[in-house]
């Protein structure tokens, strides 16, 4: 055999196991990019799996806010969508106040509507003025902290069905927060409501001032 034969021969077989190698190398890229992509998507499964559970854990689905009930605890599980358990229906005899905290996970924003009106929009104002650990404790934690968004409105009298929505979904859903239902007088905010005297001290007051000026008018005859 000659030489360029020899040379002939080997070529092709060195170019085959060349494209060989290249195939092995492009299928294990292939698999390894493939399997790092499912291995993130399960992690990425199995953190929120894990943050549903945590927040399932420390925290349950309460009823509606009472009237001086406290904190009670609520979530949404979808962005621009009612929460769990409003609409809070309720009707008030007098002004109360409606307070909500975010306390799950910073950042979230919540919108709060009464029927199908915004009334209310979370916003990162500070840490609040403390209204009571009445109800869930973990609220007035979020309350009175600077991290989490709050917000408070004053309620006229009469009937309400107030909503809750997330519109931000900061880190994912579900997203907790915890409202409650303050009388106004009861509220913090306002810590020295106008008061209007009985009838008794009305009276008295009326005849201190007859006395008073008919003590007046004898002094200037």
């Amino acid at each position: 055999m000659s030489t360029f034969s020899a040379l002939h021969d080997v070529v092709p077989q060195r170019k085959m196991k060349g494209d060989n190698l290249m195939k092995k190398l492009f299928l294990l890229h292939y698999c390894s990019s493939r399997r790092l992509a499912v291995g993130f998507a399960v992690l990425v499964t199995m953190v929120m799996t894990v943050a549903s559970g945590w927040a399932s854990s420390i925290n349950t689905l309460d009823p509606a806010p009472v009237l001086n009930g406290g904190w009670v605890f609520d979530q949404d599980d979808a962005v621009m969508a009612p929460s769990l358990s409003s609409a809070y229906a309720f009707t008030l005899a007098s002004p109360a106040f409606f307070s909500i905290t975010d306390q799950f996970v910073v950042g979230d924003v919540y919108d709060v509507f009464d029927g199908t009106t915004l009334v209310l929009v979370t916003t990162f104002n500070g840490a609040q003025s403390p209204l009571g650990t009445v109800g869930e404790q973990r609220g007035e934690a979020g309350w009175e902290s600077a991290q989490f968004s709050h917000g408070q409105l004053l309620l006229a009298p009469g009937a309400h069905s107030i909503t809750v929505e997330d519109t931000t979904s900061a880190f994912g859903i579900p997203a907790g927060f915890y409202v409650r239902l303050d009388t106004a007088a009861s509220n913090t905010l306002d810590p020295d409501p106008p008061t209007v005297p009985e009838p008794a001290t009305v009276v008295l007051l009326g005849i201190a001032l007859t006395g008073l000026g008919a003590f007046g008018l004898r002094r200037r005859l």
